[in-house]
């Protein structure tokens, strides 16, 4: 396995000029509050993601996820760009271009060095071979090395065609990467990045994806008896969705989870998805991950 469980905390909260006060206390399996006092998020004031010309139609442009980096934990968000048959190549020019502002802003990074260049990515089998220049080598700590792997792999293994990834730096297979030493002795897969992963991690929808009513949300859990709650607060502050939610495994193992969430009609905006559970040992609210999202 590669990586190492990050000593951050994991309930940083999205800067969104959103003040959450939702009342979430009492022991774990309680029912959230369904109100939430804030300021009003304007809506389309953190503008989505998106490589695209404004003239470009919709129907010319190609939906992908780049993965970053909040709190210590990889961090998924949504990215655009014209449509190009080498998707993976467009993928990992987006992720070495590294965050937006508006996601500088909410503490959104890469643990990529910005001047890593890439060389180039095949596919073939199943493994995505991405050639990086030296750059990527550079500097950081054993968290900054899993989580700059982490990234690589997972955006190239958004697509069904890839399962696995082989680094090269300079045209040369890696086997030991970085000043860290870590040892690549055989295709990196997701398996191997579980230390930088949230206790409650959401893989979709990424963060400012466009959703409509009933939009899916999945991802993979590792809290207490699997158990955890998932939030919807739409652009004016209040919770327009609350639910408790399951893995499939827990406490120990992580399971994944799917579920739809809905939200009336006239909210429309920028709104934000929550997921937390609560401390099996004092009912504190804890775990928390934030993806906001524009409501249509």
């Amino acid at each position: 396995m590669f990586g190492h469980k990050p000593t951050q905390s994991s309930t940083a909260t999205v800067a969104l000029a959103l003040i959450l006060v939702v009342g979430v206390a009492g022991a774990c399996g309680s029912s959230p509050a369904t109100t939430a006092t804030t300021t009003s998020i304007t809506a389309g004031s953190t503008s989505t993601s998106s490589a695209a010309q404004t003239t470009t139609s919709e129907a010319a442009l190609m939906n992908f996820k780049v993965y970053l980096a909040r709190s210590g934990y990889l961090y998924t968000v949504a990215r655009q760009t014209n449509f190009s048959p080498a998707i993976a190549r467009a993928a990992m020019t987006s992720l070495l271009a590294g965050p937006l502002p508006a996601e500088t802003s909410l503490g959104i990074s890469s643990a990529i060095p910005s001047a890593t260049e890439l060389l180039g990515v095949s596919i073939a089998n199943q493994t995505a071979t991405v050639n990086l220049s030296g750059e990527v080598q550079s500097g950081g700590g054993s968290l900054s090395v899993a989580l700059r792997l982490a990234q690589i792999t997972y955006t190239l293994t958004q697509f069904p065609s890839v399962s696995n990834v082989v680094l090269e730096i300079n045209g040369q297979a890696v086997t030991v990467f970085g000043g860290e030493g870590l040892v690549i002795d055989h295709p990196m897969t997701r398996s191997d990045f579980q230390g930088v992963i949230a206790p409650i991690f959401v893989d979709n929808p990424a963060a400012f994806s466009k959703v409509s009513d009933n939009f899916k949300v999945s991802g993979t859990a590792n809290v207490y008896e699997a158990v955890f709650w998932a939030q919807l607060i739409d652009p004016s502050g209040k919770i327009v969705f609350s639910q408790r939610e399951q893995a499939s495994s827990g406490t120990g193992t992580r399971g994944s989870f799917s579920f739809s969430a809905g939200y009336p009609s006239a909210a429309q905006g920028l709104g934000l998805l929550k997921v937390f559970d609560y401390s099996a040992k004092d009912g504190s609210v804890e775990n928390v991950m934030e993806v906001p999202l524009h409501l249509n």
